[in-house]
């Protein structure tokens, strides 16, 4: 799934269940509403019907909300299927490729198969069975890279990284927060002819700018100046006190 935008979507399965407002289509959850157009002129809307999809693929979910929905043919009968598609889950013969489940134990393959490994299949089902690998041809990718920096910018197909231009599809992995310009991405990719394929993108979340505190100097208090004192002090004065006994006589 591809951020920044509606990233169009356009293909072919089976209905495997059918609910009010989504079907399970191939694996992938298929949303309606009332403005997809069904058109069951070649066949009855059921499981087991193989349908062509067009819509957009949704955000961080995958899941499809669907414009058209078409019946290219009708449930029962042998139903032949080849796609191309990323190893995602190796379960003993059952491995999901892409989105769709296969069953390998009786198919011809080619190559090392490993989680990861981009396969192309043709297989074979009746009805809504599991397919049938008839065979399994797997392409020899390089080793991953991993490149890490600045997300310089970002579009519905590709995302540029410290300079680098990596493209992104449908089975592109995000981990973190949604891809934006300036913050720092972690991507695995592997370089193709047409250029790096991102496995797998991780985004940090943007670093708090932490604000010193404003701090108001307090002005020093005067301290007060003693002043000398200016009154002179007078001298006491003395007054003798009189006598106050008179002698008695003889």
């Amino acid at each position: 799934m591809t951020p920044g935008g509606p990233n169009p979507v356009n293909f072919t399965d089976i209905i495997q269940e059918i609910h009010p407002d989504w079907w399970l289509v191939g694996g992938r959850t298929v949303r309606i509403d009332d403005r997809t157009t069904i058109d069951q002129s070649l066949g009855t809307a059921e499981p087991g019907a193989e349908v062509r999809v067009v819509g957009i693929a949704l955000f961080p979910s995958n899941d499809i909300q669907a414009t058209s929905i078409t019946v290219v043919r009708p449930a029962g009968g042998v139903q032949v299927n080849e796609f191309t598609g990323t190893i995602l889950e190796m379960n003993g013969d059952l491995w999901l490729i892409g989105n769709t489940l296969v069953d390998v134990s009786e198919a011809t393959i080619n190559g090392t198969a490993a989680i990861g490994s981009v396969a192309t299949v043709r297989a074979e089902r009746q009805g809504d069975e599991i397919w049938m690998a008839v065979w399994v041809n797997i392409q020899d990718d390089p080793e991953p890279v991993y490149i890490s920096g600045i997300i310089d910018a970002v579009s519905s197909a590709s995302i540029v990284v410290d300079g680098t231009v990596i493209l992104i599809d449908a089975d592109t992995q995000f981990t973190g927060v949604p891809p934006a310009v300036g913050l720092r991405a972690s991507v695995r990719a592997i370089e193709r002819s047409d250029g790096y394929h991102a496995l797998s993108i991780d985004v940090d979340e943007p670093t708090p700018t932490s604000v010193p505190p404003t701090v108001t100097p307090v002005p020093p208090t005067a301290t007060p100046t003693p002043q000398p004192p200016t009154d002179t002090p007078e001298p006491p004065t003395l007054t003798p006190e009189p006598p106050t006994d008179t002698p008695e006589p003889p």
